[in-house]
Formats: structure tokens, sequence, C-alpha cells
């Protein structure tokens, strides 16, 4: 079994940073289109209960991503193992980040175009959000092992 430590510091550290990014990215960036690929009226924003349910939803699932990143970061390095000397940080948190991103998010994406007609452009939308923000988050908690 690896050995090693997790450190809540960065994931909370990723978490903020996840949910700063996501404020720009889905607001001034690309809320605009995002809104209209899901047919929003311009303007659109959740109200009350609905809000507070969806940005409690939010943060329980990145609490769960940056979690698993952890993990995954953590099994990545040889010295979990015992059997060598880990490379640079960089290399653990962008692989186990991309990993991630293909293994478990494009699939759900790709599913979502299939199955319930979303649209290439919301596709993009979202696997770019979800790219960025891995590798943001993969970054923090690899530099902060």
């Amino acid at each position: 079994m690896p050995d090693f430590q997790i450190n809540y510091l960065a994931l909370l550290a990723a978490l903020v940073a996840k949910a700063i990014f996501g404020s720009l990215w889905y607001g001034p960036l690309f809320g605009r289109a995002w809104n209209r690929e899901l047919g929003n009226a311009p303007g659109f924003r959740p109200q009350g209960g609905l809000l507070f349910r969806a940005r409690t939803l939010r943060y329980i699932g990145m609490a769960l991503t940056v979690y698993v990143l952890a993990v995954a970061i953590g099994i990545l390095r040889p010295s979990a193992w015992g059997v060598g000397a880990d490379g640079p940080s960089s290399t653990y948190g962008f692989l186990a980040a991309l990993f991630i991103w293909v293994g478990f998010y494009v699939p759900q994406m790709l599913s979502r175009v299939a199955w319930e007609g979303a649209s290439w452009r919301l596709l993009r939308i979202h696997a770019l959000y979800h790219l960025v923000t891995l590798q943001m988050a993969g970054q923090i908690i690899a530099h902060w092992h």
C-alpha cells in the first residue's frame, strides 16, 4: 500500500481557487454563452433556495474532486511506494489532473451530448473549465506536498 500524507490546507486552497475561477468562468468570461446554451434567458440567475442548493452541491462536489485528486497525486509519487525518489511535483499534479479529466469528466460530458442533446459548445465550455481547474488544483496540491 502507498504511504503518503494529504495536506488539508492545500485542499482548502485548491477549493478556494476553483470557486474563484468558477465564478469568473461562468460569470464574465463565458456566462452569457453558457446560459444561452442552456436555454436560459439573458441575465438568468437562480434565486433563493435554488441558488443555495446549487452552490452547496457544487462545493460538495468540488471537495470530493480535490480529495480524490490529492489521493491520485499521492499514489503517483514513487516515494509513496518506497521505490525511488520523486521527480518534480508539477509532473504529478499535471498527470493526476489529466487522468481524472480524461477518465471521468470527458466521458460524462460526451454522454450528455449523446443522450441529453447538450451542444458541442456547451461541452467545450465545461470541458475547458474542468481541465483548467483540475490542473490548477493539481498544481496547488502537488506543490504543497
